[in-house]
């Protein structure tokens, strides 16, 4: 209607005529008649006397179903008057209106709208939105006070790209367009219990509230003392109060200029009617409510999309839009960022031998150190640096200094009475700027979920290095700062975070060599004093995630036989030896790092499943053979490498799947003598031979009674017969599987158990059913010369040899 209207715009009359014409005989015109009455059809007007509001229904179709033709030729009347002022009678907006083209100054003509490969409308025009612009820019131009703006968007077909993105996108507009068009017949009333529409609406209604007539301005005010009656805010006889319209329409200052308007209704001296008002206010209204909630998939950026899954993915889009910027307007600040970065890893200010950056040894991540924060203490340099922040804040540079002075003097006393030697800050490097981390963080509604549906799942990991980098964060409102400071006066053996941070100090303290850990009252020592040192400093990780960029990570730096090493160096050495040489790796350890040391070869992790190795080698194989897990899952991690690599991602999917369980800080030490006791043991039984003599017997029992002195929770470790017998047969069925035809641990253990299998049948013709007992000791000697053997050309068959089937053939099982 209005475009044809537009199209008899220069002989508006005849154009009236026609168009009323139209819409009485056409069929088109007709229908669209019909879909009026459907509009009109039980609808709140307010009444313009009492101002009071009511039902009613403007007839365009009679009830015989003839069209009634002075209200169409009125309603054409009005739509005249709404395109004049909607247009300003601006002839090119009009030819707009008419045609879907415009004409510029120079005489192009253009189409308004962007044109997909159908032909169909998609989106406006780079033309059209110039023009616009110019014409709302030009001072000579008069224009309505309101207009109608849209901002340019890419859609997900531009930024997905291919046919395939087009259809989903094409589709889901088309599904939310065909939604929002079916509710703008709606009365306003409904539409109006939605505090966003209603919000947009009344935006709208302000920004027009000059242009009402006098009675629509009266019809306004019955319209707002009804719902604030319905809502129970002001009974028949009160005035709508300026707060309850606040909260209705969502803004105070909003509220304040229709209270000013419907105040004094007579003074209102516009031409607008209030069904003029409804009509645009509610469709611009539908339009921002759509924007906001269902038009996300059109915007470029996927902040905006996507902000309960990754908060902070529109201030990560700022900076990495920033940055390429930065880099078109001037390649050469990519060098420079180079040579800087160069710079401060090189830069070793407190010679250690590590710059400002440097690679973390466990995870091949960089990592940056607090300055001199091992030199002065951990404490002295966190409360020098708060107070030195809050000096600077006070009092500028001066107060800076006191601060510093003065806050380092506090955490100088307090590392006097409670600084764990050694112990430096460290924070990862990607944490200092978002424009390090290639992709925005997930928050943790998209953490927790894809953490319950990708945690059990090996071929994920790399999904979940980006989507949960520290683990499946835990469901609560409390921030990670304040989760610290409250696990720190926790109880370590049930508090991960404590107890972990306990781990480590207790492991720096015994390497100071001022515990004995061969006595009971020694080892309680360690762990009282290590148990409020991990407290103060993870409060410290609190209190400096909460001040500061990062949150600080406590490093230990201890003394060793080697010279001054990190932990991450020397768990990293413990590695590394066992995939050297497996078999003598806690010698080598001890003998390269100290007795003192010996806490870094326990693993904070215990499980019942075998052979398990939180590194990327062993999360490869497992990804290529998760059929043998599945198959075999307490035996596979035999056949697996172990690997020298560090992977997180491995190990929390192992954490949170409960195949990997904390060691708790009280059972670390009888681990890590246990681990050492064993290894030495084994190694003397080994040098002895496959057929000890009586002296020799002898000569082993000795040495296991002095070592159960020197590391008493050797002693403490049982040796389950039934279980390594169980797990032996697990290995057996294991090694049949196709998957481990040529692997490295299979083949040798395949000759290993042919021969245990004809010892077995030894042992049976004597009339025994086992390999235990003094009658089959020759047997067991047997299989230890044949496991030598094996371990001499097969190094991988240390792994399983040492931790199962050993334990059967050890020289007096049984005895």
């Amino acid at each position: 209607m209005y475009r044809r209207l537009a199209q008899g715009y220069d002989n508006i009359d005849q154009a009236i005529d026609d168009v009323t014409n139209f819409l009485l005989t056409e069929n088109e015109g007709q229908q669209y008649v019909r879909n009026l009455q459907e509009v009109w059809s039980n609808r709140d007007v307010i009444d313009t006397v009492s101002g009071t509001k009511r039902n009613a229904t403007i007839e365009f179709v009679r009830a015989d179903g003839t069209l009634n033709e002075e209200n169409v030729a009125r309603f054409v009347r009005d739509a005249v008057g709404r395109l004049a002022h909607d247009t300003g009678n601006n002839n090119t907006l009009i030819e707009v209106v008419a045609t879907g083209k415009f004409t510029d100054a120079d005489g192009n003509t253009f189409d308004i709208f962007r044109r997909n490969a159908a032909g169909r409308p998609d989106g406006y025009s780079e033309e059209f939105f110039k023009f616009t612009n110019e014409l709302t820019d030009n001072p000579d131009v008069e224009l309505p006070a309101w207009r109608k703006f849209a901002e340019e968007i890419k859609t997900i077909d531009d930024a997905v790209g291919g046919q395939r993105g087009k259809i989903v996108s094409n589709r889901f507009r088309t599904s939310v367009n065909k939604f929002f068009s079916e509710l703008y017949p709606r009365r306003s009333a409904y539409l109006m219990q939605s505090p966003a529409f209603r919000q947009f609406y009344y935006l709208k209604v302000a920004n027009l509230i000059d242009e009402l007539d006098s009675n629509s301005v009266t019809s306004l005010r019955g319209i707002l003392r009804q719902a604030a009656i319905e809502d129970g805010a002001i009974t028949g006889t009160q005035q709508i109060g300026r707060k309850w319209l606040a909260d209705y329409v969502g803004d105070k200052k909003l509220a304040q200029k229709i209270l000013d308007k419907i105040s004094n209704p007579q003074a209102a001296k516009g031409n607008v009617t209030l069904d003029q008002l409804d009509k645009f206010a509610k469709g611009f209204a539908l339009d921002d409510t759509k924007n906001l909630f269902y038009n996300a998939a059109e915007k470029s950026n996927f902040a905006d999309i996507l902000r309960i899954v990754a908060p902070f993915g529109s201030a990560w889009a700022e900076v990495m839009t920033s940055w390429r910027k930065i880099l078109v307007n001037n390649p050469d600040a990519l060098r420079k960022v180079g040579v800087s970065v160069q710079g401060v890893r090189n830069s070793d200010i407190d010679n250690d031998g590590k710059g400002f950056f440097y690679k973390d040894p466990q995870t091949g991540e960089y990592v940056f150190n607090y300055p001199y924060s091992d030199k002065i203490g951990a404490l002295t340099s966190f409360f020098g640096g708060i107070g030195g922040l809050t000096g600077l804040v006070a009092g500028g540079a001066r107060g800076a200094a006191i601060g510093a002075v003065g806050g380092g003097g506090v955490g100088f006393l307090a590392e006097q009475a409670f600084g764990t030697p050694g112990v430096q800050l460290t924070a990862p490097a990607k944490t200092l700027s978002m424009g390090l981390n290639f992709l925005p963080g997930l928050g943790p509604v998209a953490q927790i979920a894809s953490s319950k549906i990708l945690g059990q799942i090996p071929e994920t990991d790399v999904m979940r290095k980006w989507m949960n980098p520290y683990g499946e964060p835990e469901l609560t409102l409390v921030p990670s700062w304040a989760q610290k400071v409250y696990a720190s006066v926790q109880d370590p053996e049930n508090n991960r975070l404590l107890g972990d941070l306990m781990i480590e100090t207790m492991r720096a303290l015994q390497a100071t060599g001022n515990y004995d850990l061969t006595r009971e009252d020694e080892k309680e020592r360690l762990e009282n004093d290590s148990k409020y040192r991990a407290r103060i400093l993870l409060f410290l990780r609190g209190l400096g995630q909460f001040t500061g960029p990062t949150r600080p990570t406590p490093e230990f730096k201890v003394e060793t036989f080697a010279g001054d090493k990190m932990t991450a160096e020397l768990s990293k050495a413990w590695y590394d030896f066992q995939q050297a040489d497996y078999d003598n790796a806690v010698e080598n350890f001890i003998a390269t790092f100290g007795e003192n040391a010996f806490l870094y070869m326990a693993s904070k992790t215990k499980s019942d499943a075998g052979g398990l190795s939180p590194t990327q080698e062993f999360g490869n194989f497992e990804r290529n053979n998760q059929s043998l897990f599945n198959r075999y899952g307490d035996v596979a991690g035999y056949f697996a490498p172990d690997g020298t690599i560090f992977d997180y991602q491995v190990y929390t999917r192992f954490i949170d799947s409960g195949r990997l369980e904390k060691v708790r800080p009280s059972e670390l030490i009888d681990d890590a003598q246990a681990l050492v006791g064993k290894s030495i043991y084994r190694n003397v039984v080994a040098k002895v031979g496959p057929n000890p003599t009586a002296e020799q017997k002898e000569f082993i029992r000795n040495v296991r009674k002095q070592l159960y002195a020197r590391y008493p929770g050797f002693q403490k470790e049982p040796v389950v017969i039934g279980k390594t017998q169980n797990r032996i047969e697990q290995i057996i069925n294991a090694i049949d599987d196709p998957i481990l035809d040529n692997n490295p641990v299979a083949v040798p253990t395949r000759r290993y158990l042919e021969a245990r299998r004809k010892a077995l049948a030894e042992a049976e013709a004597r009339g025994y059913l086992s390999l235990q007992g003094k009658n089959v000791s020759d047997l067991r000697g047997w299989l230890r010369n044949i496991a030598d053997g094996l371990l001499a050309g097969y190094p991988e068959f240390e792994k399983i040899y040492n931790r199962v089937l050993f334990n059967e053939i050890d020289v007096d099982a049984g005895e």
